[in-house]
């Protein structure tokens, strides 16, 4: 098997690989893993590799080794222990404890990431709100939003840790309309592994959003970082009449899964 990011660490790339087959079923409760032999032929890597990688997953308690058998995949938390969130981005509600850490937020000149989807030009003012978002104490999002001039001087003075949305709305007087998204993967740089609390190269997904107001005007440009060891989102379709015939709708809603224990 040929890995992807020769710049990160082997064994790390091969710990991301085993944790997800856990996670996904693939390798299931109780099922004994592939010996040191057989992984090394398998992802063509070191010895030291294999042993480094299956020692980290056993200490986050995901595999656990018996003395003369073998690694053995550990009991998973069924999937309805998950932390269940409903909303899209910005306003999740949940039953566990949230809160947002504001990191930053003032005026800035606006790059050509931030400009195309708000359509202004390089170099126009946008204001920029920096913050983390936390469930059960540990940061699960690093987000960075973006607002035209005009309308980020709306919000000075706002209590900026509640939705963004519902300031738009409620204090910015903006009746919002239709969004867009784009979701992507990333891995954790220096800067944002230490945000979130994990390791640099981690596997994230990078979500930019543009939120439109009824008259089309983009009013607020998101780019979201997102811990995929505890989140993703869960697509539910609907067979329904749309027009004259029959298709798909869809709903997005996102699911969490922080351990009981501070991710290492």
């Amino acid at each position: 098997m040929e890995f992807q990011h020769r710049e990160i660490p082997l064994y790390y790339q091969l710990e991301n690989i085993l944790r997800e087959k856990i996670r996904s079923g693939e390798l299931s409760r109780g099922e004994k893993l592939p010996t040191e032999n057989e992984l090394i032929e398998q992802y063509g890597v070191s010895r030291t590799t294999v042993r480094q990688a299956l020692a980290a997953l056993v200490k986050e308690g995901l595999l656990e080794r018996v003395a003369g058998r073998g690694t053995f995949v550990k009991q998973i938390p069924p999937s309805d222990e998950t932390i269940r969130l409903t909303g899209f981005i910005d306003g999740l509600s949940s039953s566990v404890e949230t809160k947002t850490e504001i990191l930053d937020a003032r005026f800035i000149q606006a790059t050509a990431k931030e400009a195309q989807p708000l359509h202004i030009s390089q170099g126009d003012r946008v204001w920029r709100l920096k913050k983390i978002r936390y469930a059960q104490e540990i940061p699960y999002a690093y987000t960075e939003s973006y607002l035209p001039e005009d309308i980020g001087n709306r919000l000075i003075g706002e209590d900026l840790s509640l939705p963004l949305l519902r300031l738009l709305e409620e204090r910015g007087r903006i009746s919002l309309g239709e969004a867009s998204a784009l979701i992507t993967g990333a891995l954790a740089d220096a800067s944002i592994g230490a945000l979130l609390s994990t390791k640099v190269g981690a596997p994230l997904l990078l979500i930019e959003t543009t939120f439109c107001d009824v008259h089309g005007r983009p009013v607020q440009f998101v780019r979201g970082f997102y811990r995929s060891d505890l989140y993703r989102f869960k697509i539910q379709l609907t067979h329904s009449l749309i027009g004259h015939s029959r298709g798909w709708r869809y709903h997005i809603t996102s699911v969490e899964n922080p351990s009981e224990k501070t991710p290492r």
